[in-house]
């Protein structure tokens, strides 16, 4: 449902967005990656373990991103894993671009 204003539909600029990665337990790898090969530079990062009730997570699961907050040149990026009793959906898709072409502008 969208705002209708009295003369018709409105519309609302978005100026920016930012992306929120789910991985299945390998977001650190993910954002290894991306600092290697993007210069991504991670600017905050919270671990299952770190939050307080670390006592409903489960040893192996304390590694695991919680949130991570990553610069990537003017870009931000949020990366999670999924809490370790669910599972994160398959087939979504995603582009990394770096800004229009010389024919887009």
């Amino acid at each position: 449902m969208s705002p209708e204003a009295a003369d018709g539909p409105t519309t609302m600029t978005v100026r920016s967005a930012t992306p929120y990665l789910f991985f299945n337990g390998n977001a650190a790898q993910a954002l290894a990656l991306y600092e290697r090969t993007l210069g991504a530079k991670v600017e905050g990062l919270q671990r299952y373990g770190d939050a307080p009730d670390v006592v409903q997570c489960a040893e192996l699961d304390k590694e695991r991103v919680m949130h991570a907050f990553v610069r990537i040149g003017e870009a931000t990026l949020m990366v999670s894993d999924v809490p370790p009793n669910m599972t994160a959906s398959k087939g979504g898709s995603g582009d990394l671009t770096e800004g229009p072409t010389r024919h887009q502008r």
